[in-house]
């Protein structure tokens, strides 16, 4: 999901049609973000540079050995957090591995083909869904094991009444790739992949799920992205129903770049022509009205409004993070923070939402990489640096108290827990 920050990237957004604009930071007075990460130097063997008063435990790392006898795989990414039966908590980790990365030195090691167990989707790929079981008292990993396996690139997902949604964000020629899939948080061992075809084959990326309606939102990581929602017949049907993508009421082909931060719109969703088309899914609903969106990614659901990630919108090309509060038929789309050239952030990825509301986000680029915090009032705060620039930090999600903030950082492939909030 990594991608270099340079002027092609500006140029492009410029070839689409955006207009220039001043780069005004409207996020609040004081010291940038950046200066502020400054001070968050890690210490020596810690994963994170913290913030005074929040300390980090590591949960698991790439290449150790799982409870059920696996090797724990490379390139943690996308988590999410459940309540187990018996009270203690539930990681749901994506592995993001992608055919690219079999057999060179990109951390894989251990867990590699001859790995790769009978009830696999395929035989042939090494993306996968990990679950690590906590304890809350502790903090320690009490058992873990491998849920799903077989499958590629598992980038984000998203937290159901019914387990967890893995999402693929890739495509191959044969068809089998591309999905999302449903994994079950209390599966003690590896099962058979569950492939939800209703959501559609593209380049799925994350997926926020409204447990009060049964709609799941669902991102698009490439250039010329949709936001898509698959809208269910019934809340008790979730996977009965069509999967549409959000335009803006009264636009043709809108480029979400243009917008501000503060700027809101409304939005109306049309029906996707062929779900299953690939890399033609977008470019159908796009001359049908759909939205523009450079490079969706991370995307949290709570309780009544859906956040999201566009990692190389805006004008300066560095970001947005969107804020949709949906309707039946109609929404409204708002820009919750956009990078500028003040570098209050750059690339959001993986996001969520704070017990508080807050948000928080991950960065993934070729530099020194945070996570931040966005206030209520729209202060953006940093709370981590990466002691290890230039990889994505990924996996955002709280602990059910709110206490915990749960995060990894994909290469070389740790799990933290992060107290003290």
């Amino acid at each position: 999901m990594t991608r270099p920050i340079d002027r092609r990237t500006v140029l492009r957004h410029v070839a689409y049609g955006l207009a220039a604009a001043p780069f005004v930071s409207l996020l609040g007075c004081g010291r940038a973000p950046r200066d502020q990460a400054a001070a968050l130097v890690p210490e020596p063997g810690s994963p994170f540079g913290l913030a005074a008063g929040l300390s980090a435990t590591v949960l698991d790392t790439a290449e150790s050995l799982l409870s059920d006898g696996f090797v724990s795989p490379s390139r943690p990414d996308g988590m999410g957090c459940f309540v187990g039966k018996d009270g203690r908590w539930i990681l749901m980790r994506n592995h993001e591995i992608d055919q690219k990365h079999i057999g060179d030195d990109d951390g894989i090691g251990a867990y590699d083909l001859a790995s790769v167990p009978p009830e696999a989707y395929s035989t042939d790929s090494l993306g996968a869904v990990t679950r690590l079981v906590v304890d809350p008292a502790t903090l320690t990993v009490v058992e873990s094991n491998l849920v799903l396996s077989g499958t590629r690139k598992n980038c984000a997902g998203g937290l159901t009444p019914m387990g967890w949604l893995s999402c693929e964000e890739t495509l191959d020629d044969d068809g089998g790739h591309g999905f999302v899939y449903l994994c079950d948080a209390e599966a003690t061992g590896i099962q058979p992949a569950r492939r939800i075809e209703q959501y559609g084959r593209f380049l799925h990326e994350a997926a926020g799920f409204d447990g009060a309606t049964g709609i799941c939102y669902l991102t698009e990581d490439h250039d010329r992205s949709c936001l898509y929602r698959f809208l269910p017949v019934r809340a008790d049907r979730p996977f009965d129903g069509r999967l549409q993508a959000l335009a803006v009421s009264g636009q043709g082909v809108f480029a979400t770049t243009t917008m501000r931060l503060g700027d809101s719109v409304q939005v109306k969703w049309i029906d996707v022509p062929d779900p299953l088309a690939g890399m033609d899914v977008a470019p159908q609903c796009q001359e049908l009205g759909a939205a523009i969106f450079v490079r969706g990614e991370g995307c949290w659901f709570d309780e009544d409004r859906l956040v999201f990630a566009a990692t190389e919108g805006g004008v300066a090309g560095n970001g947005q993070i969107f804020e949709l509060r949906d309707g039946p038929e109609t929404g409204i789309m708002t820009v919750l923070a956009e990078a500028t050239e003040s570098l209050d952030m750059v690339n959001p990825d993986n996001i969520t939402i704070a017990p508080d509301g807050s948000v928080y986000f991950a960065e993934d680029h070729d530099g020194e990489c945070l996570i931040q915090r966005i206030s209520a009032d729209g202060i953006i705060e940093p709370l981590a640096r990466s002691a290890y620039d230039g990889h994505e930090i990924a996996g955002l999600c709280f602990s059910p108290d709110g206490q915990v903030l749960f995060a990894n950082i994909q290469d070389p492939g740790i799990t933290v827990a992060i107290t003290g909030l």
